[in-house]
């Protein structure tokens, strides 16, 4: 009985653990996502904001960052 507790217990860490990284991953993607749109500047801050499903301090925020570091 123990064993399978400890089965169980490490399936569900091992899943926590994958659902943790793959919200990362598609978070990650909006980020770059956005950051190429900021590049390109056809667009303004709010559609990019609502392109990528962000805040629009997030875009800004990114925006800000990317300017920093040009």
């Amino acid at each position: 009985m123990e064993d399978e507790k400890g089965v169980n217990g490490m399936c569900k860490a091992l899943e926590d653990m994958r659902r943790e990284v793959a919200e990362e991953t598609a978070e990650q993607m909006r980020v770059d996502h956005a950051i190429k749109l900021i590049k390109n500047g056809k667009l303004s801050f709010d559609e990019i904001a609502e392109a990528v499903d962000f805040p629009l301090d997030k875009v800004k925020e990114i925006a800000d960052e990317l300017f920093l570091t040009v």
